[in-house]
């Protein structure tokens, strides 16, 4: 069993959304004292969230704090080069999102977290306690996966599983396919007591979308294609 990591990577993706990432940036500082890399890939921001991101090593002095900035691709591709620099670094890596505030209750929730990892066998992955769901017909029933608005992965996992097949279209379906080839490589998924508040201030994303139920029906599809499952 391990007995310390280095300072983990804390990754957001930024599309805008310009006052809900202010409000988790400062829920992650004000709840934690686990000293952390914030990580923010910000991909073609329009409402002043991309110079915001610039001024952040100068809002949070003496923080480790890396932005990259992209072209407009999708949040798929800044969540694959998120994988990458954590294996890059040899950092495990927490990924949240930018509307899911974060709490200090009894317990440090990154203390937590990265006790879990230490502590438990064959660690594929840590979620929030809110941070998960149950797959239905079109995938695995009953199967637990990951969601990637809190979840905590060593960077071993990054390395040995990947990270999201860009074949799917939006939803879950990626969260889904990453989580069962952690459990076909042997791993698990464990769920933490912390919570945060998903959806803070924000509508699901794409939950209004006229064809959302094609898009969820072909991911479905392509998922049992993919590991040919009947």
């Amino acid at each position: 069993m391990e007995t310390k990591i280095i300072p983990p990577i804390v990754f957001i993706p930024v599309y805008n959304d310009l006052l809900e990432l202010k409000e988790v940036i400062e829920s992650l500082y004000s709840t934690t004292d686990v000293p952390f890399k914030l990580l923010i890939i910000e991909s073609g921001s329009t409402d002043g969230a991309k110079e915001y991101c610039d001024l952040l090593p100068k809002i949070y002095l003496n923080r480790e704090i890396e932005i990259i900035h992209t072209p407009k691709e999708g949040a798929l591709k800044a969540y694959n080069q998120a994988f990458k620099i954590s294996v890059e670094q040899e950092r495990d890596i927490y990924m949240t999102q930018t509307d899911a505030i974060h709490f200090k209750f009894k317990a440090d929730w990154l203390l937590d977290l990265i006790k879990m990892r230490l502590i438990y066998q064959k660690v594929g992955a840590v979620v929030m306690g809110n941070s998960y769901g149950k797959c239905y017909g079109r995938y695995i029933e009953d199967m637990l996966w990951a969601g990637f608005w809190g979840v905590y992965i060593p960077w071993t996992t990054c390395r040995d599983i990947g990270g999201f097949d860009e074949v799917y279209e939006i939803g879950d379906a990626v969260d889904i396919d990453w989580s069962y080839r952690i459990y076909n490589a042997g791993l698990n998924i464990y769920v933490s007591k912390m919570f945060n508040d998903h959806h803070h201030k924000t509508a699901h994303t794409n939950e209004d979308r006229p064809d959302l139920e094609d898009i969820r029906r072909r991911n479905g599809e392509y998922f049992k294609r993919k590991y040919q499952i009947a």
